[in-house]
């Protein structure tokens, strides 16, 4: 779960409502913004290695740890951003028509749709 913290904007002792929304609509589009280009440059990561092993599964965590080698991530952020390259991979594999495939056991992995 993702956390935003904001602080109340004070106005004569009073919370002053449309100025402390004001300050959370400015963050929340921040936040938003940071996450998805977070999301595509992950996306791009990802498709550069799959690129690289055509019609190749490859293990999750696997195919995580070279994405974000890919990028350079350092280790400061590089447990969140692995948790959140997973999540990318989990929710493109949903579905008849996802971007992905999961196989399950020996040999498995994710890789392209067909």
């Amino acid at each position: 779960m993702n956390e935003l913290t904001i602080e109340l904007v004070n106005k004569n002792g009073k919370i002053d409502h449309d100025a402390s929304l004001a300050v959370f609509e400015t963050e929340y589009a921040s936040y938003i913004a940071q996450h998805e280009t977070e999301v595509a440059t992950l996306s791009a990561a990802v498709d550069s290695i799959l690129d690289a092993h055509p019609g190749k599964s490859i293990a999750m965590p696997v195919l995580a740890s070279m994405a974000l080698n890919s990028i350079n991530v350092q280790p400061e952020n590089f447990s969140a951003l692995e948790e959140l390259t997973l999540q990318y991979m989990r929710d493109n594999s949903k579905g008849e028509d996802s971007l992905f495939v999961i196989t399950k056991g020996k040999g498995g992995g994710l890789k392209r749709r067909v």
